[in-house]
């Protein structure tokens, strides 16, 4: 196992054994048919001075989810001692043509619901490939993107290589298209924004590899392949789904000359809520559980009989704000331990960047992990991508390559020094 920080191993022994006895010590469990909190009887901890989920059923749902992800994230780690890790990515990037391809597919086919099975929360028009919710969709496919980008930039020069980079490329510009057929208001504007950071960051390596797609003459038939293929999906996302991108990027731009607005579609008095929520006197250090943000908000919204004028209409699954969300169920300690693991590896990768600590042909995969996570981690502030186990997943694998990466060069140096010494 590469020598990691020993927060990693902090972070993920805080989450599992707190996420674990919170739902131990559940003090309640809730029905959702007659919206009342149960209390739990026969308890294996009793423990009544200690916090305990207000949602048991919820929170062992979870935390299972999480002991499971925090497996995925250790084994992540480990795969950088080999090039597995390199496998890992392709995958990912693999999967996020699936998703887009499926999407495209759904609009083909008319489909009103995903995979045309009845659902109420699959809404027509409000769904792609499997997310029930397009910005999700949306944030997945970013989250892919600057791997696949990666991927076309870190093949070698060989003929192998340049086929292989060739369909990464592919795949990318499909995957650039069907975020903007998700029809995501915030998965189109990280893109935009982000998407000339991932060029400028990679500029000298992309300079060479289309300089030598271009230019030289023996890939003539490469050229030609690359863009018919670019025309089709040109083709198909233009009838399938430009109509709906535009129709939400024209109501997104109309908000600006709004001079009524105060929110966008509530999301600002649920924030406010969910900072109600997380003071001191209410959530505090330890949340209300795992998983039981759901079955709070309406006993925190104001109603007719307290004399107040209610704050929010409908049912909310999701704060659309996962930093707060976490807070409101892990409490400070356990969205502390979160925030440390992703901005940790965040902050790994960028010191890899420096100096020679990784292979010509991996720097474009470590950076594309960067701006991966710093997508996913913009998005998540206004939307709920990583309350969804397929997204946290991804994201949180990325994170234990970039820990492991980190180790490994550690290793390696402290070996280094050793020699020295001798």
């Amino acid at each position: 196992m590469p020598p990691v920080p020993i927060i990693l191993w902090v972070c993920i022994f805080v989450l599992v054994v707190f996420g674990w006895y919170m739902t131990i010590n559940a003090r309640a469990d809730h029905s959702m048919a007659l919206w009342i909190f149960v209390p739990v009887e026969g308890r294996p901890l009793n423990f009544d001075w200690a916090p305990g989920s207000v949602a048991l059923s919820s929170s062992l749902r979870v935390v299972i989810e999480v002991t499971l992800v925090m497996i995925a994230l250790v084994a992540a780690v480990r795969t950088a001692e080999s090039g597995a890790w390199r496998a890992v990515l392709k995958t990912i990037a693999i999967f996020g043509a699936l998703v887009a391809l499926t999407g495209f597919l759904h609009k083909a086919l008319g489909a009103r619901t995903v995979w045309w099975i009845d659902d109420e929360l699959s809404r027509a028009g409000f769904f792609f490939a499997p997310f029930v919710y397009h910005a999700n969709a949306g944030a997945f496919l970013n989250l892919c993107l600057p791997i696949a980008i990666a991927l076309s930039l870190s093949e070698g020069d060989s003929k192998k290589g340049r086929s292989w980079a060739m369909v990464w490329m592919l795949i990318s510009v499909l995957l650039i298209a069907a975020v903007f057929a998700t029809a995501s208001k915030g998965a189109m504007a990280i893109l935009v924004v982000l998407l000339p950071f991932i060029f400028v960051l990679n500029f000298k390596r992309m300079a060479v590899v289309v300089g030598g797609f271009f230019l030289d003459r023996r890939r003539r038939v490469e050229r030609m392949a690359f863009v018919v293929i670019l025309w089709m999906t040109g083709i198909v996302f233009v009838a399938l789904g430009i109509e709906s991108s535009l129709d939400r990027l024209d109501e997104f731009m109309s908000r600006f000359d709004d001079d009524q607005r105060e929110s966008l579609n509530g999301r600002v008095p649920m924030m406010q809520l969910m900072l109600r929520m997380i003071r001191p006197d209410e959530g505090s250090w330890h949340g209300f559980g795992p998983g039981s943000f759901p079955h709070l908000v309406p006993y925190f919204t104001a109603t007719q009989e307290t004399g107040e004028k209610a704050v929010l209409s409908g049912r909310w699954l999701h704060g659309h704000s996962d930093p707060l969300q976490t807070i409101v169920e892990w409490g400070y300690l356990g969205a502390a331990a979160w925030f440390l693991i992703g901005v940790g590896a965040v902050f790994c990768a960028i010191y890899l960047l420096k100096g020679s600590k990784v292979s010509r042909q991996d720097l474009p995969l470590v950076r594309g992990m960067i701006v991966a996570l710093v997508m996913v981690g913009l998005h998540s502030c206004v939307d709920f991508p990583l309350s969804l186990l397929s997204i946290q997943l991804v994201a949180l694998l990325m994170c234990g390559i970039c820990w492991g990466l980190f180790g490994v060069y550690r290793r390696e140096r402290k070996k280094e020094k050793a020699l020295a010494g001798e």
